[in-house]
């Protein structure tokens, strides 16, 4: 089976050096185990083949060869996050339903996942790696 083309579209921008998971629709996970995955799985025809009418999710961290994001939850805060963080301004990001994840690489151990609040203790989102 060839790589479904979304996969090969987002290995465009992120690298083939990335485990890609398979999620039912209308979903952001399940509780099904992925974390002993590696991203040599992603020539497995088998493996390939789940992701027909699923959503798409990327292993972040060590599994994704350094590979992670910052998951700002508040529409309101994307510019400011830029405006102090501008070596990430051109980072690649993508967009859900609110806010948006500023994609980059770590090198070395990537950190583990982290929730991040507002100084108010408002929840503002989270660094997403290993775990994640």
């Amino acid at each position: 089976m060839a790589t479904p083309r979304i996969i090969v579209k987002f290995q465009r921008l992120v690298g083939d050096d990335v485990l890609f998971l398979a999620w039912p629709l209308r979903s952001k996970g399940t509780k099904r185990r992925w974390k002993h995955l590696t991203a040599a799985r992603m020539s497995d025809s088998q493996y390939l083949k789940r992701f027909t009418n699923k959503n798409m999710g990327i292993a972040q961290g060590a599994i994704s060869n350094g590979l992670c994001s910052i998951d700002i939850d508040l529409d309101d805060e994307v510019e400011s996050f830029f405006a102090l963080n501008p070596r990430l301004a051109n980072s690649l990001r993508s967009k859900g339903h609110r806010g948006c994840n500023v994609w980059f690489r770590v090198p070395g151990d990537a950190p583990a996942t982290k929730k991040v609040t507002t100084t108010a203790g408002q929840k503002w989102g989270e660094v997403r790696a290993n775990g994640s």
